[in-house]
């Protein structure tokens, strides 16, 4: 995806973010290797994703038959955990506008094409089910066709949270440091926090 109406581009923000992880975060200590061996998004989200959830609630996960805490971050503000925050943003926004187009083409497939009964049901009921699922605040309010603008505002909101300065911010996204400062003052639409946060 692209730039949208709101001035930044999603696909070159989103590499910005991951090139990030992988220098600061995601290097394996000792690793012998000159670069990051084939990193992939869904890799680098991944590995985002655990560190967000060492800002969750506090749990405890089985290691070797022996229950004990998981691992947790408390640095505050935490830059991996806005970056974090950032790039699962930017996953759950195209989810989501995927999720919404697949949805009204099964109501719509239910109804023109010849089908059973049953499988205009089927259809139906996996509509349904898709729609109950997470939903993406920046596609959500949807308003005036700019969810990228509310996507922006989210990921400088988590950015800024992240300890990054407007100017830090601009350049992951690749815009002023004015219009950085103007998207973290604006509404909060952030579908995501850490547990400090909620």
């Amino acid at each position: 995806m692209g730039s949208g109406s709101s001035g930044f581009n999603i696909s070159d923000t989103r590499a910005r973010l991951e090139k990030w992880c992988l220098e600061h975060f995601a290097w394996p200590v000792g690793v012998e290797f000159s670069q990051w061996p084939a990193a992939s998004s869904e890799s680098v989200r991944r590995l985002l994703e655990l560190h967000w959830q060492e800002h969750g609630v506090p749990v405890l996960v089985e290691r070797n038959g022996v229950l004990e805490p998981a691992p947790r971050c408390f640095e505050s503000p935490c830059p991996v955990a806005g970056v974090a925050l950032a790039v699962l943003e930017i996953y759950w926004f195209e989810l989501t506008r995927r999720e919404r187009e697949e949805i009204a083409w099964l109501q719509q497939a239910a109804g023109r094409f010849s089908l059973s009964e049953r499988e205009s049901e089927a259809l139906i009921e996996r509509a349904r089910a898709m729609s109950k699922g997470f939903v993406s605040r920046a596609v959500e309010t949807e308003t005036n066709g700019r969810p990228a603008l509310v996507l922006a505002n989210a990921i400088a909101r988590h950015l800024k949270e992240g300890g990054f300065s407007y100017g830090e911010v601009a350049e992951f996204m690749g815009a002023s440091a004015e219009a950085t400062r103007k998207r973290c003052l604006g509404a909060d639409r952030r579908s995501l926090s850490t547990f400090a946060e909620a």
